[in-house]
Formats: C-alpha cells, sequence, structure tokens
C-alpha cells in the first residue's frame, strides 16, 4: 500500500509560531550541511581562517555582493551616515567595508581572527570610519548598547527562530538577513559537491521560507527584496582548487583523489592556468522592525 503524504498544515496552523520554529527546526536537524556545522564547529572555523585571504574571491563576487547590498539598506534608510551597524559573522568584510566606506559605524563581530585581520588590512586603506572589530563566538558577545542595524549575511548559526530572537535582542532598529534564494550561481559548484560528497546538493532555501513564516506569525512585518546579477568568476585555477579542497576536508573527504574530482570537474570551465565560469547571483535580503 502507498504511504499517504500527509494533509497540509491547516490556514490556522501557518499563524502559530510554534509551527515554523519546529519546522526549521527539523529541516535544519535534517541538512547535511547543518549538521556538520553543528557536529564540527572547530573544523569550520579551521576552514574559514585558512581561506580568509582567498574567501572574497571566490564568493564575494569581485565585490558586487557587497556593493548591492549595502546600497540596498542604505536607500531604505537602513545604514549610511551616523547609522551604527552590527555585523554578524562578518567574514573578511563584504558587508562591513561598504557600509563602512558610506558612513556607517559598524561593529564587525567574527570567530575567525584570520577573516578579521584580512578586514582589517583592507580598511586601512579605505575612507570612512574605521570598523571595530570583535573576535568572539556570538554566542558569548553581547554588544556594549543596541545597534541601529543587526545585520546577519550568510550566517548559518543566525537562521533560527532562536536566532532572529537573538539579533533583535541586540537592535534599537532594524534587523536584517541576507541568504540565498536557493539557486547556485555557478554549475560548477553543484557538481563538485555531487562527485566528491556523493550526497544531495544542498541549496538552504528552505531558511528564507522559514524565516519569512516564522516573522509573520510572530507579529512582524518583515520586507523582502531580491537581488540578481549576471556574474562571472574569473580566478587562478590553482587558486579555486586549493579553496576546495580545504572546504571539502571539513566533511573528512580530503587527498590525492578527492583533488582529482575536484580538478576533472573543474576542467569544463578551465580556460588556461584560470578558471572562468559565468552565471547568475540570485540573493535575497529580508529585514524588519526589532520589537521594543
Amino acid at each position: 500500500m502507498t504511504k499517504q503524504a500527509p494533509p497540509p498544515p491547516s490556514a490556522a496552523t501557518l499563524l502559530r509560531e510554534d509551527f515554523w520554529r519546529d519546522a526549521w527546526r527539523g529541516l535544519r536537524r535534517d541538512s547535511f550541511l547543518k549538521a556538520s556545522q553543528e557536529a564540527s564547529p572547530q573544523a569550520w572555523h579551521q576552514f574559514y581562517s585558512r581561506v580568509s585571504g582567498i574567501y572574497g574571491d571566490l564568493w564575494g563576487y569581485d565585490g558586487e555582493l557587497g556593493r548591492r547590498v549595502a546600497d540596498l539598506l542604505i536607500s531604505h534608510g537602513l545604514a549610511g551616515p551616523g547609522k551604527t551597524v552590527l555585523d554578524v559573522g562578518c567574514g573578511p568584510g563584504t558587508l562591513t567595508l561598504p557600509l563602512a566606506k558610506a558612513g556607517s559605524r559598524v561593529i564587525a563581530l567574527d570567530w575567525s581572527r584570520d577573516m578579521l585581520d584580512s578586514l582589517q588590512d583592507q580598511a586601512a586603506i579605505m575612507d570612512g570610519p574605521a570598523p571595530v572589530t570583535v573576535c568572539l563566538p556570538w554566542q558569548e558577545y553581547e554588544p556594549p548598547r543596541p545597534q541601529d542595524l543587526v545585520l546577519a549575511s550568510f550566517f548559518p548559526d543566525a537562521f533560527s527562530a532562536a536566532g532572529l530572537t537573538r539579533l533583535e535582542s541586540w537592535s534599537r532598529g532594524k534587523v536584517a538577513l541576507v541568504m540565498g534564494a536557493g539557486k547556485e550561481a555557478f554549475a560548477f559548484r553543484k557538481d563538485m559537491w555531487s562527485q566528491v560528497l556523493e550526497v544531495p546538493f544542498h541549496d538552504g532555501g528552505f531558511h528564507l521560507t522559514c524565516a519569512m513564516g516564522w516573522l509573520l506569525a510572530a507579529g512582524r512585518r518583515p520586507v523582502l527584496s531580491q537581488l540578481s546579477w549576471p556574474a562571472t568568476l574569473d580566478q587562478p585555477l590553482e587558486k579555486v582548487v586549493e579553496f576546495y579542497c580545504t572546504y571539502f576536508a571539513i566533511f573528512g573527504k580530503q587527498g590525492p583523489q578527492v583533488e582529482g574530482r575536484i580538478r576533472e570537474v573543474l576542467e569544463n570551465w578551465r580556460q588556461g592556468d584560470r578558471l572562468r565560469a559565468d552565471g547568475e547571483v540570485n540573493l535575497c535580503v529580508l529585514w524588519w522592525e526589532a520589537p521594543a
């Protein structure tokens, strides 16, 4: 006998905070990527430290992501001259730097000292208020005072009902999330994931649905904006190989055989000693007023 799918939740159920909190928790629990982040936090910490110098080149889309998101936040009055911003999980300054350059007073929080060193090196040659860097796990941090904007960009620890509540507790104004829209920018990343890890590709699109559902059920009035633009990744091949060898080592996948699989996938995009891939970046920016 074919097992029947459970009935869809009722409209009344969809308006309950606990439905979205529990659904989000369950989806995170079933996520291969999230399970790794919770089981091996030190491995992820080591990864971010090891790739701090090249992370922006491989994931920052030549600075375009930071510029576009910063422009959006500034145009809506969430950041800009005189505004205080807490950038949680700031990495090498993808958003911190363009926000500070535009006049925001930014506290940049990250657990990786190497990421913050990379940020400070770039900030030293930049106009605008110098960001204040704090090297701590976010669970141990308490801001000196509430901020006008608390921001988390592609920061997995914040993607839960408890995470959003923690971000809200640090804000006297707005909270914003930057997350993927469920579509990978470059096809080779999906191919590598399948070839090396041999598990279904993780797109993380459920985070957006659950965040919106919980916020609406909790009485917030979130604003959702989608950004997309054509992008080209053009980097030295060996830099890309180094990055992904380091990445897959998080999951215990390392050695000559793994590197060989990575190179085999990248061969389709190799041009001489460089990797060149065209794609489209799709992301979402979600913001709302923190409760008083």
